[in-house]
């Protein structure tokens, strides 16, 4: 019972396969997204900081 159930799942994984590894890199790209706008809006806070320094 167990080995046709772990055939199945075999199955039922590799035909999913292509559409996970698809979901997976949207997933990626989306959190790269986001790390790169979070980056950014530190940077321009960093760079804000500094010209507040050197004003003063």
């Amino acid at each position: 019972m167990l080995e046709v159930l772990i055939k199945y799942i075999f199955l039922f994984l590799s035909a999913a396969m292509p559409a996970v590894l698809a979901s997976l890199r949207l997933v990626i790209d989306y959190i790269c997204a986001i790390i790169a706008i979070a980056y950014q809006n530190y940077r321009r806070r960093d760079a804000q900081t500094d010209c507040d320094r050197n004003s003063h």
